[in-house]
């Protein structure tokens, strides 16, 4: 079993951010018309599950920090990309390796309909949570993932301002 401070080593995330991207590529053809309509019912418009949340005043975030958010919410460009069945939990304790290599992703129970932008930053931000309470990965562990995600798919201008 590798130690968690080898599970965090940046280099190893950006082959976690190609197979997330590669599983994009995968899910983006898989066609969405005979899917369960519980299972990928289409979110709320991105700006509005942002605001939503702002509006919330979640306890984590200080009130200058909503501020600048809800400042760059205003900002935001309105057309992205369709959405796509996403798989809905991408993190360590999903992605199977072997040595350095992803062998494998588990837990496809969350798939849903989204943008692959909602999923690759969910994602970048739980990418070290094993079980539970596992603090975020560190500017260079998310660089690296979306690195290594953007050499399978690039990214838009938008996804990107995202």
């Amino acid at each position: 079993m590798e130690s968690i401070s080898a599970l965090r080593t940046p280099i190893r995330f950006g082959q976690r951010g190609a197979t997330l991207a590669r599983l994009h590529d995968a899910l983006r053809s898989y066609p969405m018309r005979d899917a369960q309509h519980e299972v990928l019912s289409p979110p709320a418009p991105l700006t509005q599950q942002v605001s939503g949340w702002l509006a919330s005043e979640p306890s984590t975030v200080s009130p200058q920090t909503r501020d600048v958010l809800g400042q760059m919410l205003e900002r935001v460009p309105a057309d992205l990309p369709p959405m796509q069945i996403v798989q809905g939990d991408y993190r360590a304790a999903n992605i199977l390796c072997a040595g350095t290599e992803v062998v494998g992703v588990l837990d496809f129970e969350e798939l849903r309909l989204d943008h692959r932008i909602v999923e690759l930053a969910r994602s970048a931000v739980m990418l070290g949570t094993l079980f539970r309470d596992w603090g975020p990965v560190s500017v260079s562990v998310r660089e690296h993932f979306l690195d290594g995600y953007q050499a399978v798919q690039t990214l838009t201008d938008e996804e990107l301002r995202w």
